[in-house]
């Protein structure tokens, strides 16, 4: 009898203890604007409704993609977030909070070469299948009462968007920019001609834009860090001289510390010394030990300039640094083991702040990012003009166009242009 009450109660312990963590776990649901579909190298969004979260962040995470940090103000949250797919296939779906890992059965899709993800804002099917008359279109319909393609970059993994005038009404410049710079076709049902000075053509009932982007669409890319070969990672020039500067000041002190003929000139050069050397301490310890090299490569084709905004990162010594993720930003990896070694994140602050990529770099390590974004003037930015860069061999490899469409900037204070010969 005795056995019996000691199972039961050890049952009722488990179940409780269950039941308990099931509670702790709180209620999240995460549904895909797009079915589920996903095409590596691209974000894709999801939809997070959470209530209970333990902590006031909850991370989605996956093998095979980036994490995502979702503001849990009050333990919930309320939001369609990005999602960036590293490779084609992504397992151990889940999401985690300050009380442990929660795995996900989640419904996934990878997009193979041949198909083309189209959404649909009031458009049709067969107005859809216009667009890639020749390859598999698969369809997915937008909730037109919600936000509309909100926030941008979360569509990335669109080839395409057919919106009817109403629908098109509520997609501002900015939205339209991000989403061609994506490689996203957009069409719009209308009698007229959409405004503004992108290249509208008329196919059928529909005005389509397009652009294909130059340059890299995925995400791992080993030459992108060829600029960062011949990186000479110390500190920065000024910091050097303003070293070289101290120094001078402390040697004029001392020598004329050290020529005062009084009884207390040994205890004045002790002091002089012991009170450079904390301030010299205090001084470099609030240097900034992240190091950045940026530059920005400009394309020209079909009445469009494409920017490509490159920041390589690295460090002096351990460091978390962020990036932040303006428009199409994605970071370059050199090999999918960046992730884990860095611990890169997409994450927020606040849900009112802009998002960014968080990381954590070592010594002699670094980390690429790029900014890609349209602008219709068709016309390169000025500058002056000089005949090598250290971007070329990156420019020459992954942005095989002519060299009269290329123009190189080494950094984005000097706009100082390469022309690529």
């Amino acid at each position: 009898m005795t056995a019996m009450a000691t199972r039961c109660h050890g049952l009722a312990m488990a179940i409780g203890c269950l039941l308990a963590a099931a509670a702790h776990a709180g209620d999240v649901r995460l549904t895909f604007p797009l079915d589920g579909h996903f095409r590596a190298g691209r974000f894709m969004p999801v939809h997070v409704v959470a209530n209970g979260v333990a902590g006031s962040t909850l991370t989605l995470r996956a093998r095979g993609a980036i994490p995502t940090e979702v503001i849990a103000e009050g333990g919930r949250a309320d939001a369609v977030v990005p999602w960036l797919a590293v490779r084609d296939s992504m397992a151990e779906t889940a999401w985690s909070d300050s009380s442990g890992n929660h795995p996900l059965d989640l419904p996934l899709h990878p997009l193979a070469d041949g198909d083309r993800l189209v959404a649909l804002a009031g458009g049709s099917e067969a107005e859809a299948k216009t667009l890639y008359p020749e390859q598999n279109v698969i369809a997915v319909r937008l909730d037109v009462a919600a936000a509309l393609l909100t926030p941008t970059e979360a569509w990335e993994a669109l080839d395409g968007v057919v919106f009817d005038a109403a629908a098109a009404a509520r997609i501002d410049e900015s939205q339209l920019r991000a989403l061609l710079a994506a490689g996203t076709a957009v069409a719009v049902r209308s009698e007229r001609r959409p405004s503004g000075t992108w290249p509208w053509k008329r196919e059928g009932n529909l005005w389509v834009v397009r652009y294909t982007p130059r340059g890299p669409t995925g995400l791992i890319e080993p030459e992108a860090y060829l600029p960062t070969y011949g990186w000479v990672r110390g500190w920065p020039a000024q910091f050097r001289r303003q070293c070289v500067l101290a120094c001078v000041i402390f040697a004029i002190l001392f020598l004329a510390a050290s020529l005062w003929r009084s009884r207390w000139r040994v205890p004045l050069v002790i002091s002089l010394t012991v009170a450079t050397s904390a301030a010299f301490v205090m001084w470099t310890s609030r240097q900034s030990p992240v190091l950045r090299m940026s530059g920005a490569v400009f394309i020209r084709g079909d009445g469009i300039i494409q920017e490509d905004r490159w920041s390589w990162y690295s460090t002096l010594r351990a460091s978390d640094v962020s990036h932040p993720s303006a428009g199409l930003t994605k970071p370059v990896l050199a090999s999918i083991q960046q992730i884990q070694t860095s611990d890169l994140r997409l994450k927020r602050q606040t849900s009112d702040e802009a998002w960014q990529f968080a990381f954590r770099l070592q010594p002699k390590i670094a980390l690429a990012f790029v900014a890609r974004r349209l602008n219709d003037s068709g016309a390169f930015p000025a500058g002056k003009a000089v005949a090598r860069s250290p971007l070329d061999a990156m420019v020459d490899r992954l942005y095989p166009v002519g060299s009269d469409d290329v123009r190189v900037i080494d950094d984005a204070e000097t706009l100082e242009l390469r022309v690529r010969s």
